[in-house]
């Protein structure tokens, strides 16, 4: 059966996205993701979300991934995301709970 691979930037990883990506896809042993996530929208803030949104989009452009997305992004977060990005996300990973249903 095939695998399904997604890897996820952790929120401060701005600044070093392709050391962090090249780091795990050699612990994997593949040579790209299916899937790159930006876990968390930074703290920094939009301005910082827009430089690590840019560092995904050339690691797509790369090859180091065959599509790129978001977790846990607020609708105000996406939308600052949007408004920076060439490339918008092709997934948004959302956490949902039927026991936990205001988080």
């Amino acid at each position: 059966g095939e695998v399904f691979v997604t890897v996820k930037l952790r929120d401060d990883a701005w600044g070093s996205a392709e050391a962090a990506v090249a780091e795990s896809l050699a612990r994997l042993g593949i040579p790209a993701a299916d899937l790159l996530l930006v876990h968390h929208p930074p703290r920094e803030g939009p301005a910082a979300a827009a430089v690590l949104w840019r560092e995904v989009e050339r690691l797509y452009e790369a090859g180091y991934a065959r599509a790129v997305g978001i977790a846990n992004f607020g609708a105000e977060d996406l939308l600052c995301l949007l408004k920076a990005a060439r490339i918008s996300p092709h997934a948004a990973q959302l956490k949902w709970s039927p026991y936990h249903q205001g988080s």
